[in-house]
């Protein structure tokens, strides 16, 4: 998992996302449905490990990022498979709806 101050994004997702799917969670640490979603997502990636790379963006300390990919609304998560973005979800998901995201999109890895 990542969430270094000030990511480099083209590096640390895009790139990355050629060897194994990333997922990217853009939303704040002081907003709850956010911290609620980290929480849902570190442990699904705890489970899985080797099934995708989770990065974590602080959308209040990394603004020009989120502006710059069109994030208008946290949280938000997005699946990059390729150096593509393949999926996404907007707002607060419950676990279960979480995990069949990350099933229907990433079976077969």
């Amino acid at each position: 998992m990542n969430n270094e101050p000030h990511i480099a994004f083209e590096q640390v997702v895009l790139e990355r996302s050629h060897q194994r799917p990333v997922i990217v969670l853009f939303g704040a640490t002081w907003f709850s449905p956010c911290r609620v979603l980290t929480t849902t997502l570190e442990s699904l990636h705890r489970e899985r490990p080797t099934l995708f790379e989770l990065v974590l963006v602080d959308t209040e300390h990394e603004f020009v990022l989120a502006e710059r990919l069109g994030i208008r609304g946290i949280p938000r998560l997005q699946l990059f498979v390729d150096g593509v973005m393949t999926a996404e979800l907007q707002g607060f998901r419950a676990a279960v709806d979480v995990r069949e995201f990350l099933d229907l999109h990433l079976r077969g890895r």
